[in-house]
């Protein structure tokens, strides 16, 4: 009897921490983020169109990613996340690797980029 109700506290314990509640400003720049598109490549004058705002990349074990659209899938919304953050509005993906994670024995994909902002046009 002890060990069902220390499993029902601990279940208990856990469904509660495993709720995030989102700020409306994190909200805000999720939605900003999900709408900041990445490419592998772009032209010399399409990027003469653009102001580099900074380095962006991201880690991701692929041993704990399965139910949340796989690694790459994470990795890609957090570089966007990143931009966001940057006030940028593209993301130019420079490398994507996949090797031994720096914090223990798991597969991780690696995923470097830069953010870039479109220049206005002045008229």
């Amino acid at each position: 009897m002890r060990t069902i109700l220390l499993i029902s506290a601990l279940l208990i314990v856990i469904q509660g921490c495993s709720v995030m509640e989102l700020s409306p400003e994190e909200k805000a720049m999720r939605e900003k983020a999900s709408g900041i598109p990445i490419a592998s490549a772009i032209t010399v004058t399409e990027l003469s169109h653009y102001k580099e705002f900074g380095p962006v990349s991201c880690e991701q074990d692929t041993s704990y990613s399965y139910g949340n659209g796989g690694a790459d899938e994470i990795c890609r919304g957090d570089l966007k996340l990143q931009a966001a953050k940057l006030t940028a509005d593209l993301v130019i993906l420079e490398s994507r690797d996949m090797a031994k994670c720096s914090f223990g024995e798991h597969l991780c994909v690696y995923m470097h980029g830069r953010a870039y902002q479109k220049i206005s046009e002045q008229k």
